[in-house]
């Protein structure tokens, strides 16, 4: 339940996506919602290697570790498993890129859905493999 700020009422008005309204008290407020990325690791965060681990792709890297830094969960989905996880995960944290869950759902997540399906639940998906589909028709 969302409360007001200044006097935690309830008593609440949606005056536009994310913009809250307090009937008691007349505080106006944006609320912050995360967003969840589940991020590909092979070609998306460093260049082609596998197995070895490419090259980093620094911008790229910059980019969601400032959307950690705002408050975004960032999920590493990736194929790599085991060792090469590992491998993955340590390299991503010795260049400051720390993920909230490793190829698996965030708990919040879970409680959401009731449930720990096989696909990561996230609202965006990050991978250079990715294409879309519009009319029919595949871009890449």
């Amino acid at each position: 339940m969302i409360l007001c700020p200044v006097c935690r009422s309830p008593n609440l008005y949606t005056k536009a996506e994310n913009l809250y309204v307090c009937n008691d008290c007349g505080n106006e407020w944006e609320q912050f919602t995360p967003k969840v990325y589940a991020v590909d690791f092979d070609g998306c965060l460093c260049e082609e290697a596998w197995p070895e681990i490419g090259k980093p792709k620094q911008h790229v890297i910059d980019h969601f570790i400032n959307l950690r830094a705002c408050g975004h969960k960032l999920i590493l989905n990736t194929c790599r498993e085991g060792k090469y996880l590992d491998d993955a995960r340590k390299w991503c944290e010795n260049l400051g890129l720390v993920f909230d869950a490793y190829n698996e759902n965030l708990p919040e997540r879970i409680a959401q859905y009731g449930g720990d399906c096989r696909k990561i639940s996230a609202d965006y998906y990050i991978d250079d493999k990715n294409a879309t589909i519009e009319d029919g028709r595949i871009f890449q």
